[in-house]
């Protein structure tokens, strides 16, 4: 049985970050009472994965995403209907007053939800894994200003940068709606102290439009963007906060170590 009052209130001025984290625990309860809420399409997909982590993961995503929506538009969560744009980007079936996005990665998922339809949200979370390719990637995906930054430092500096530029350019991709139809290196971020800005390199109506970032380290090992794009919000940027999620319990207020933001 949903309670809606397990989860935090969202407004016009408001984004919520909800986090779950795959442990035993909160997969057992995720698998005893919330398996009813996914669709047939979606049980099918559930039982095909091949590694158990990816089936874990799936699952945990799809109730976080379905009973937080179904708490914030006072539905039943197997109600939840979703559809996917143009460009992949999910979005509910019918029409809301709600944007939400949703990311996982490496055991973790976070969706992030606004209670106004003239806002874009998009998110990213990303396990900091250690590569010997940094400089490979973003010489691949990033602009020139970016590799640039990202050639010049530490070898043992490079992880923390390239994962920071790389989660802020996906959520951004995602906030606009578009996925990779958006050239990766048609805009460049800048990262001066703990300020974030965007430049569309290509784009001059896009950089006419109202930014907000957040960037943050989640648990150990993650590193989290958001990105919201406002088109009517408030004018000193919305107010954010994180909770975590456990099937059938209160969310409770998760504390975010911030690495940046724009506001």
């Amino acid at each position: 049985m949903l309670n809606k009052h397990y989860f935090p209130p969202i407004s016009d001025r408001q984004i919520n970050i909800l986090l779950i984290k795959d442990t035993p625990d909160i997969y057992h309860m995720a698998v005893s009472r919330c398996v009813e809420a996914l669709s047939a399409n979606e049980k099918e997909k559930y039982a095909r994965f091949h590694f158990d982590k990816d089936r874990r993961l799936f699952l945990l995503s799809r109730v976080l995403l379905k009973y937080s929506l179904a708490a914030y538009l006072d539905r039943d969560p197997g109600d939840i209907a979703l559809a996917v744009g143009t460009h992949g980007k999910p979005r509910l079936a019918d029409k809301a007053d709600v944007a939400f996005n949703l990311t996982h990665s490496h055991g973790v998922a976070a969706l992030a939800l606004g209670g106004a339809d003239s806002v874009d949200i998009g998110i990213d979370i990303e396990w900091s894994e250690p590569h010997n390719d940094f400089l490979d990637m973003g010489f691949k995906y990033f602009s020139q200003d970016e590799y640039r930054l990202l050639k010049k430092c530490s070898p043992d500096q490079q992880q923390a940068l390239f994962y920071r530029l790389w989660t802020l350019k996906e959520a951004y991709i995602k906030a606009i709606g578009k996925g990779l139809s958006i050239d990766l290196k048609s805009f460049a971020f800048q990262l001066s102290d703990d300020r974030i800005s965007v430049n569309h390199l290509k784009n001059d109506v896009e950089n006419k439009k109202v930014w907000q970032f957040l960037q943050a380290r989640v648990y150990t090992r993650h590193m989290l963007a958001l990105a919201i794009r406002t088109h009517a919000g408030p004018k000193d940027g919305y107010g954010i906060r994180a909770f975590e999620y456990s099937p059938g319990r209160p969310c409770k207020p998760f504390m975010l170590k911030a690495v940046a933001s724009s506001r």
